[in-house]
């Protein structure tokens, strides 16, 4: 039985959510994974939770406000959670547990979802003389992805101030071994917690889903692909 168990209740009057509501989600999360699915865990999830429990509370609470944020590029000035003091050291506790870096050329995908239509063109125009100025963002997207090597887009970008999330398919794992399908955040915790659906209680009965480590991975393996296909 897993979180995703749940059905639409009416609209009724709902209290404010606590401050953190959203660092104890993901706690509850990880822990109950690793209560429960040890047998299916690769030695990179184990760490990526022993990490995750090591960080300060404050780093810890903007990874996941990062990771319930749309996409996995961002840009650093833009950081702004009032309940979190001095998000610069933050980012820097995060960077220093491999949390969050610098986009490479493996991120060239999200870099060009994340970039300006005007920041791309800044990139291409003086590559590819007498190119259109009227293109739209998704053209200018595809014309990237076809015509220039993602290492080089990269370099050509000025990323000093930009982050991206990492150790991203570790915890795409544990949420997909959680919920039982590919989640990207934490949007059922918070529907629950506000009261617009309910989920059946976990008990000590509960049987994980998946026998093994092998029979895990395939399984996300084909979900990731299933949900890529939807988009």
């Amino acid at each position: 039985m897993t979180f995703d168990q749940t059905h639409w209740v009416p609209e009724q009057r709902r209290q404010p959510l606590p401050t953190f509501y959203y660092h104890e989600h993901f706690l509850e999360m990880i822990d109950f994974v690793a209560a429960h699915y040890d047998h299916v865990l690769l030695d990179t999830h184990r760490k990526f939770i022993r990490d995750f429990h090591g960080l300060p509370r404050f780093a810890q609470c903007l990874y996941v406000r990062l990771v319930n944020r749309k996409g996995r590029v961002f840009a650093r000035q833009r950081l702004r959670y009032p309940e979190l003091d001095d998000i610069g050291m933050q980012v820097d506790a995060l960077a220093r547990a491999g949390f969050v870096g610098v986009p490479d050329a493996s991120h060239f995908a999200d870099l060009l979802g994340f970039l300006t239509r005007s920041e791309i063109y800044a990139v291409l125009l003086p590559r590819f003389t007498g190119m259109s100025r009227s293109l739209k963002k998704a053209q200018l997207v595809e014309f990237a992805k076809e015509h220039m090597d993602a290492a080089d887009f990269v370099v050509a970008c000025n990323l000093r101030n930009t982050l991206v999330q990492r150790r991203y398919d570790e915890n795409r794992y544990l949420l997909f071994l959680f919920f039982g399908r590919i989640a990207d955040g934490l949007a059922r915790f918070t529907m629950r917690d506000l009261g617009i659906v309910q989920t059946r209680n976990l008990t000590d009965n509960f049987e994980p889903r998946f026998g093994d480590r092998e029979e895990a991975l395939e399984h996300y393996y084909f979900a990731t692909r299933l949900a890529q296909c939807d988009k």
